[in-house]
C-alpha cells in the first residue's frame, strides 16, 4: 500500500515547517497499519523539505500552485498512477488525515474508492482517494474526466470546484442509498462509494452518510469525544480539517502516551516538545 499526501502550498517557510509536521505523524500512523508500506509527500517544485524528513517519506515535486490547487492536485493524482511509483494500491490524502485501521479489502471486484455524506451539493469528498492497481487505466479516465469538468466550471465554484466535478463524473447517489453503507457511482461504476462516518470521519462537524439526518447538517454527538482508542475501534481514518487541526496534536499525543506510537529520539526531525506544540 502507498500513501501518498498532498501537502497545501504556504507562503511561510515556518509555517511550511509546521505543515511538515502533520505529514510526519501521518506517516508513523499509517506505517502503524502498513508495516511495508511507502509514504510519500507531494509538493511544490521549490519547496525546502528538510533532510531531516527523508526517514519518514519520500518527496514528490509538482508544479502546484495556490490559485488552482484543487485541479492541480487531481491532476497529480491522475499522473501518479501512469507514473512507476504507482506500484500498489495507493490512497491520496492531505496531510491532515490520520490512517488508524486497514481499508476493507474488496470482496466483487477492483475499485476506485472514495466517501460519500449526505449533502445537497458536495456528496462526495475529494480528501480520500484509493485506488486498487486492479483499476489504473479506469482510474486514469476518471481522474481526466474530473479535471476536463473542473475547467468548465464558473470561477464563482472554484473553493468547491473538485467537489462539484466528482459529483457530476460520478453521478449522485439516489435517496435511499443513504443508507450508510457501501455503493457504486451511478455514472462511473468503478468508483465504489463508502460512509464517511466510518471510512472518513471529521470530529466537531461531520456530514453523516444517513438520510435520516438532515441533509448538510453537521452532526454534534457523544461519540465523537477525542478518544483515541475509541477511535481506532470504530474508524478507518480521522480528518483535522480546517480550524480542527489543533486537534490532530491531541490525537497524536495521546497516541504517544498509550504506546501506540513509539518517537525515538534519533529519528526525530524537531525537537520532541515541539512536536506536539499546536501554536507552531
Amino acid at each position: 500500500m502507498n500513501l501518498v499526501m498532498c501537502c497545501t502550498p504556504l507562503g511561510r517557510e515556518d509555517r511550511y515547517l509546521s505543515e511538515l509536521r502533520f505529514a510526519f505523524f501521518a506517516a508513523l500512523f499509517f506505517k502503524k497499519v502498513y508495516p511495508y508500506g511507502r509514504v510519500f509527500v507531494a509538493t511544490t517544485l521549490d519547496a525546502n523539505v528538510p533532510d531531516m524528513f527523508s526517514d519518514h517519506f519520500e518527496t514528490i515535486r509538482y508544479n502546484f500552485s495556490a490559485d488552482s490547487f484543487a485541479t492541480e492536485r487531481q491532476l497529480f493524482y491522475r499522473d501518479f498512477c501512469q507514473s512507476d511509483k504507482f506500484t500498489s494500491d495507493t490512497v491520496f490524502t492531505g496531510c491532515d488525515v490520520l490512517v488508524l485501521n486497514s481499508f476493507p479489502k474488496d470482496t466483487d471486484g477492483h475499485h476506485i474508492h472514495m466517501t460519500y455524506r449526505n449533502h445537497p451539493s458536495q456528496p462526495y469528498c475529494s480528501d480520500l482517494v484509493l485506488v486498487e492497481t486492479g483499476v489504473r487505466n479506469q482510474a486514469i479516465s476518471f481522474l481526466e474526466e474530473v479535471v476536463n469538468t473542473m475547467k468548465w466550471l464558473p470561477k464563482e465554484n472554484r473553493p468547491w470546484t473538485d467537489q462539484i466535478a466528482l459529483c457530476l463524473t460520478i453521478g449522485k447517489l439516489s435517496n435511499q442509498d443513504y443508507d450508510g453503507e457501501s455503493h457504486h457511482g451511478t455514472r462511473f461504476r468503478d468508483v465504489a462509494l463508502h460512509p464517511a462516518d466510518r471510512w472518513l470521519y471529521t470530529p466537531n462537524d461531520y456530514f453523516s452518510s444517513q438520510l435520516s439526518h438532515n441533509p448538510g447538517s453537521m452532526v454534534i454527538a457523544d461519540e465523537m469525544k477525542l478518544d483515541f482508542d475509541k477511535l481506532r475501534r470504530d474508524k478507518i481514518t480521522i480528518h483535522f480539517k480546517g480550524n480542527r487541526k489543533s486537534q490532530f496534536f491531541n490525537i497524536a499525543r495521546q497516541a504517544f502516551e498509550s504506546g501506540y506510537i513509539n518517537l525515538q529520539v534519533d529519528s526525530l526531525p524537531m525537537p520532541r516538545e515541539h512536536l506536539f506544540n499546536e501554536q507552531q
